[in-house]
């Protein structure tokens, strides 16, 4: 699979609501069915770090899953170590888990999409590694500090195939 996100369509959106609920991170682009918008395209930041996955779409606008989210799950790699993980979030932080305790994770690497699952493109950067936590016996907790600041992202750009 050589597919990159350089080689897809690129749609402007504006975000027109954030959900305030805590642990939830949703905001709703203005965009929908009617611009070729569908369920599970990737959307990035302006300057293309990954934001989330479009969830639900309705006719002119739509919802997105934003990686702060505690529902927000998604393959990722270390640009330097090329250690795969799963990015996930407690609903404030986003972290790598599930990444074997042995492993060697160094502080400032680059953290990017990984096409395992076929759930994004791969090599859409997402932020970089701050913080390792070796408290449990079998995984390392890796602290992810995002390239965008989330809470302020007002325009997105959404990936289309």
């Amino acid at each position: 699979n050589t597919d990159t996100f350089e080689t897809r369509e690129i749609i402007a959106a504006n975000v027109t609501f954030k959900d305030p609920a805590l642990g939830r991170s949703i905001i709703q682009l203005n965009i929908g069915v009617k611009n070729g918008i569908e369920s599970g395209l990737v959307v990035v930041s302006q300057s293309g770090s990954l934001i989330g996955i479009i969830d639900d779409v309705y006719k002119d606008y739509s919802n997105v899953i934003v990686i702060n989210d505690i529902n927000s799950v998604v393959p990722v790699f270390l640009q330097t170590s090329k250690i795969s993980g799963a990015l996930i979030s407690d609903g404030n932080n986003i972290f790598i888990d599930y990444v074997d305790i042995l492993s060697n994770i160094n502080i400032g690497d680059n953290v990017l999409t990984s096409s395992l699952g076929n759930i994004v493109p791969a090599g859409i950067p997402i932020g970089r590694i701050y913080e390792v936590d070796k408290s449990n016996d079998l995984f390392l907790t890796i602290k992810i500090e995002p390239f965008e600041n989330i809470n302020n992202i007002t325009k997105v750009n959404v990936l289309k195939d």
